[in-house]
């Protein structure tokens, strides 16, 4: 089989094997709670609730008393909601911290501070791994495992594709083997620091099942578990057996396309695929280095037959790398500005560097001293073993800043935070309520209502009714009957906002018969 055959057929099969089995999502950001972060709520609270941009598996929740004793709460997850039942509370001002791994395999923690009877400051949400030496761990051995696949599984079937039937000595193997060996540690070491970083525990709690099994329950698991099946499977062919360097590639990257923020971007039929190409052909081409770098500071005689087996192979290897980095970029960033403003794209710009620096080393190999090497120079044959020497270095460069990525979510999971309920606070002399609309923005929206009386207990109410209109737009009174909730929310659904701007809010409340409560107030959507 041609090696440009193979090549393509390889990235069909790691594209094939990517195929989404199930609905992919973005890296979770929570976009709403009840009590709201820094607002007081009524006596007698019986549950909390959090939501998220997306489904998430919660890890840890825990409630601080205003005494400092806290204790931990047992959710239930519905989806991208999670309720949490309440002991009983007393007055005084409380922090509910949660821990909550999403879909890409990657935890997000953060604290809702509330007071029962009086107000409470407000807490902002975080983003776990922020023990400096956690975050080195974690990246460290991401560079490993990258090192691993590129120089490891890439070598492997660089070895078996440039030089079949040849000898070219042990040097190259044993090269590729120590990537190998450092790729199965990376995902093995990389996968207890997860799960420490999934449960908030520390270094010693690597000693017990804790962490891994945590870890092992995210799709890190099966990502890993194919990773490690293509280093095996790349270490028994020894750089001597095409078909299994091959399956290797397919399997590392399948792995690649099941976890983390690229493999969750939407629409998963594009992302998965397009990951699992990228990661094929970063493979296929620094997997080439060693090989041709031995080749060539030895100055052996078929250092010029294997230049020109790489040739054309390459130049598709590098088109299918650019067109599937491209589409991943296009559907992490939201603008031109997210590559400047955002740290996502900051780290972009920096692998964009360094990926034109080794295609700027890659074009003056090809152009200048491989004609050279072919007609028989020595000295241009050195000359190519130290610019691939650099071109290594570079690669691994690429490894450390793509590393970086697992502690930067992209802007795509930053927009259901910034559009995240209109909220707005009406009072009276009798009642007070709070109003979200979710998501908010313009479109189609659903309301929540939080009643309290001046004293911060809950309202009691027969009926609320809520009135949306913009006089401005000529957009007359949207009223919608809302209904109460367990947790003593009131939600309506049914609100069309098509305009940005101020609309105006009326809240009816019905106490009895004879006991009808008007609040009003105005909201701003932003476009």
């Amino acid at each position: 089989m041609r090696p440009l055959r193979l090549l393509l057929l390889l990235a069909a099969l790691a594209c094939g094997l990517a195929w989404p089995h199930q609905e992919a999502r973005a890296h979770a950001s929570l976009v709403g709670s009840m009590p709201e972060d820094g607002t007081a709520m009524p006596r007698g609270l019986p549950v909390a609730g959090l939501r998220f941009s997306e489904p998430v598996r919660p890890l840890v929740l825990r409630l601080t008393a205003p005494d400092g004793t806290a204790a931990d709460l047992v959710p239930r997850p519905r989806g991208e909601f999670v309720e949490v039942p309440l002991p009983p509370l007393a007055d005084g001002a409380y922090l509910l911290s949660w821990r909550v791994v999403s879909a890409d395999g990657h935890p997000v923690a953060g604290t809702v501070s509330f007071s029962i009877g009086a107000a409470a400051p407000a807490a902002r949400s975080t983003v776990s791994a922020t023990d400096p030496s956690l975050v080195a761990g974690l990246w460290a051995f991401r560079v490993l495992l990258y090192a691993g696949l590129v120089f490891g599984i890439g070598s492997a079937f660089g070895l078996s594709w440039l030089t079949p039937g040849r000898s070219v000595g042990a040097a190259p193997w044993r090269l590729a083997s120590v990537a190998l060996w450092a790729g199965a540690a990376g995902a093995i070491g990389g996968l207890g620091l997860a799960g420490i970083d999934l449960l908030g525990g520390t270094w010693e709690s690597l000693a017990g099942p804790g962490p891994w099994q945590m870890a092992a329950s995210t799709s890190l698991g099966p990502s890993l578990a194919l990773i490690l099946g293509g280093l095996l499977t790349a270490g028994l062919g020894r750089g001597r057996s095409l078909p299994l360097s091959g399956l290797a590639t397919a399997l590392a990257a399948t792995g690649l396309a099941v976890t983390g923020h690229a493999a969750t971007a939407e629409p998963a039929w594009l992302s998965r695929p397009a990951l699992a190409l990228h990661g094929a052909t970063a493979m296929l081409w620094g997997g080439a280095l060693i090989p041709l770098a031995v080749l060539a500071m030895r100055a052996r005689q078929d250092l010029g037959a294997a230049l020109l087996r790489f040739s054309v192979p390459a130049l598709a290897c590098v088109g299918l790398l650019t067109a599937a980095g491209g589409v991943l970029a296009a559907l992490q960033l939201r603008t031109v500005s997210d590559l400047t403003d955002t740290a996502y794209g900051r780290v972009l710009l920096a692998k964009l560097a360094t990926v034109a620096a080794l295609l700027a080393l890659a074009a003056w190999n090809r152009r200048s001293l491989t004609p050279r090497i072919l007609s028989g120079d020595g000295t241009a044959a050195r000359t190519l073993g130290r610019s691939v020497a650099v071109e290594m270095v570079l690669m691994l460069a690429v490894a450390g800043l793509v590393a970086v990525w697992r502690f930067t979510p992209p802007p795509r999971s930053l927009v259901a935070v910034e559009t995240v309920a209109t909220s707005v606070h009406v009072h009276s002399d009798r009642a007070m309520a709070d109003i979200r609309l979710l998501p908010g923005g313009r479109g189609s929206n659903r309301a929540e209502i939080v009643l309290l009386g001046v004293d911060f207990d809950v309202l009691p109410a027969k009926e609320v009714t809520l009135v949306l209109s913009n006089p401005a737009a000529k957009i007359e009174a949207i009223e919608r009957r809302a209904t109460r909730m367990p947790d003593g929310r009131w939600e309506a659904h049914g609100f069309t906002t098509p305009v940005a701007g101020e609309w105006t809010v009326t809240v009816e409340v019905l106490i009895d018969d004879f006991d009808k409560l008007r609040l009003d107030g105005t909201l701003t959507l932003e476009p």
